[in-house]
């Protein structure tokens, strides 16, 4: 029988956090920017500093904010980030959008990049007028995407493989 350790993610805005959170025993970096919101972006040149700070030592990833800002955002950036593995796309606001067909051409986006599409479900998603964490899993699940489920505070974070 196969079993794995539960395994330590550490979110990051720079290269000298990324250095300490490895330091401290971390798995995995997660680039973000809280300033910016639960699932604030950082800047693509910020991302490159992380990413040869790692180097080949833990897997990189990123928030890279909204699903409704996706197509204009500055975040998109960081698709050209070589070493961010995965980007995370929160579901804010789109509780009575046509979200699904939206999360589509943004995972088309991300895998033209060589990179995963993360889903951010909401907890507190009625609070976010987000769609509840049920239907997130179920469509990350059927397009083979990562899922994480946080709240609108980023209190508590579980993750779910694809």
């Amino acid at each position: 029988m196969m079993t794995t350790r539960p395994q330590l993610l550490v979110s990051v805005r720079d290269a000298w956090v990324a250095e300490e959170a490895l330091a401290g025993g971390a798995d995995w970096i997660d680039l973000k920017e809280p300033r910016r919101g639960p699932l604030g972006a950082v800047s693509a040149a910020a991302a490159r500093e992380v990413v040869a700070c790692v180097g080949e030592r833990a897997p990189v990833s990123a928030a890279a904010g909204e699903l409704g800002d996706w197509p204009k955002a500055t975040s998109r950036e960081l698709l050209d980030v070589a070493g961010v593995s995965h980007l995370k796309l929160g579901l804010a606001g789109c509780r009575d959008e046509s979200w699904e067909g939206w999360w589509r051409a943004a995972q088309q986006d991300v895998a033209a990049a060589g990179k995963q599409l993360v889903a951010a479900a909401y907890a507190d998603h009625e609070i976010a007028r987000a769609p509840c964490p049920a239907a997130v899993v179920r469509c990350a699940s059927r397009r083979g995407c990562w899922s994480i489920h946080s709240t609108n505070l980023q209190a508590r974070l579980w993750i779910i493989g694809p």
